[in-house]
């Protein structure tokens, strides 16, 4: 499989930094179930929200939109002020026509980002501002 475990390593005997970051490249490689159970394993070792947000876009990529929900909620708990995690949890629920709470998401990151990111953001904004006002 060319993973962890196969270098005679269990992935539960990594640091979790380690299995974030072997989750990550895992993950840019398009091996999504593999980069899920590394993610995993690194949030039993140690939460933060930067991990949570991970774990809650592989879960997406996965089709799981109801666990990347609660990932991405959780990222949020952890960290509220990331940008990041507040946009794509606003375009997931953007994305399931849930306009008004995604607006409340959209406008935190939009509030907080970069220029260049804060004209994408405003754009999502009016998008679903055109929903709820029909």
């Amino acid at each position: 499989r060319g993973d962890a475990g196969s270098a005679g390593v269990g992935v539960a005997a990594l640091p979790g930094a380690v299995q974030h970051r072997l989750g990550v490249v895992a993950f840019q490689q398009g091996r999504i179930d593999e980069s899920v159970e590394l993610l995993s394993e690194s949030l039993s070792n140690e939460e933060s929200g930067e991990r949570w947000n991970d774990w809650a876009i592989a879960q997406l990529s996965r089709k799981c939109e109801g666990d990347a929900e609660q990932g991405f909620r959780r990222a949020l708990e952890l960290e509220p002020a990331s940008i990041q995690t507040a946009a794509n949890l606003g375009v997931l629920l953007m994305n399931q026509r849930r306009y008004a709470e995604a607006v409340s998401y959209l406008s935190h990151a939009a509030r907080e980002a970069g220029d260049s990111e804060r004209s994408e953001l405003l754009t999502l904004l009016a998008e679903c501002s055109s929903h709820i006002c029909r």
